[in-house]
């Protein structure tokens, strides 16, 4: 247990922290307004380490296997978009919540996916920091494209006002950029950067900002629903979640697939999260619920317990 926590500390704590927030004061509008700051910078420091800590080879040998762009993108855009739809479903045949949040939840899983914090579990589940970040970039470079058409088909929400050049500039300074620079700085240095808590970091920063996120949004969902129904429904979600994670997981090592399990659980974790920027960009004021984003980002942290146990 000791060495489980020295490894996974970061769980526990989301989770906790996740909970604690519930109860806290609604933030001011300052604190709203920088949210989406906060989750830029957050991913431009993640991307910047994995550069600075990452050799050249793993990166390149993740960027040239078509079966990491293929699997992720199939997960993140395909799989998680048409699980939340089930969710949805039976949250609405139960009758537990209205169409403001469903329509929310299948808007939340066509986000592209949180660099930060597939990078973050990624650690913490051991798996390949090099495939997380190749997996999570090449999502966010395909979803510019992809999310707008998701998102019109599976929710009837136009995205067309968005600007698809302001949207790969954003991914191209926040990602690409601190990544290529942290790869320059270690081969110039010729340095290994082994000194360097490259997991521990990472954690802290996903901390941080999920804490953005919770202290934000956790107390809408607070006066949106009871304690007792908000559990049901974070129950009914992450149910519909794990099941298609652990299945995914599964398949995945006992089919033809030539990735090794570390790889295979990068590629989950690009579909645990959700970006922030972009959600609150897509969401907010669109006549949907950002409380479904809240309980699929926040929640999904317990994804990382099941991936840690197939792994083990």
């Amino acid at each position: 247990m000791k060495e489980w926590l020295q490894r996974c500390w970061v769980i526990p704590a989301l989770l906790l922290m996740n909970l604690v927030t519930m109860f806290l004061p609604q933030p001011s509008q300052t604190m709203l307004e920088h949210v989406s700051t906060a989750d830029y910078w957050s991913a431009a420091a993640v991307a910047f380490l994995c550069g600075l800590c990452v050799a050249r080879q793993p990166f390149q040998q993740a960027l040239l296997d078509p079966e990491v762009h293929v699997l992720c993108a199939l997960y993140s855009l395909v799989i998680a978009p048409l699980s939340a739809v089930v969710a949805a479903l039976l949250l609405r045949a139960a009758g537990l919540s209205e169409a403001e949040f469903l329509r929310g939840l299948v808007l939340t899983a066509c986000l592209p996916p949180s660099l930060t914090s597939t990078v973050a579990l990624t650690t913490v589940a051991a798996g390949s920091e090099a495939t997380a970040v190749v997996g999570a970039l090449g999502c966010k470079y395909i979803s510019v494209l992809v999310s707008p058409l998701l998102m019109r088909h599976l929710a009837e929400l136009d995205l067309t006002w968005l600007s698809a050049t302001e949207t790969l500039k954003s991914i191209t300074l926040s990602i690409t950029v601190p990544l290529v620079a942290g790869q320059i700085i270690r081969a110039i240095t010729n340095l290994e950067y082994r000194q360097v808590p490259l997991r521990h970091l990472c954690c802290a920063i996903l901390l941080l900002n999920q804490y953005v996120v919770s202290s934000n949004l956790a107390t809408d969902c607070i006066q949106a629903y009871s304690q007792s129904r908000l559990a049901i429904m974070v129950l009914l979600v992450l149910t519909v979640l794990l099941i298609q994670d652990m299945i995914i997981f599964q398949s995945s090592k006992t089919s033809h697939i030539n990735l090794t399990s570390e790889e295979i659980a990068s590629v989950l974790f690009t579909g645990a999260h959700k970006s922030l920027r972009y959600g609150r960009l897509m969401l907010d004021g669109k006549n949907t619920s950002l409380c479904c984003f809240y309980i699929y980002t926040a929640f999904q942290t317990m994804v990382c317990f099941g991936v840690d146990y197939f792994m083990g």
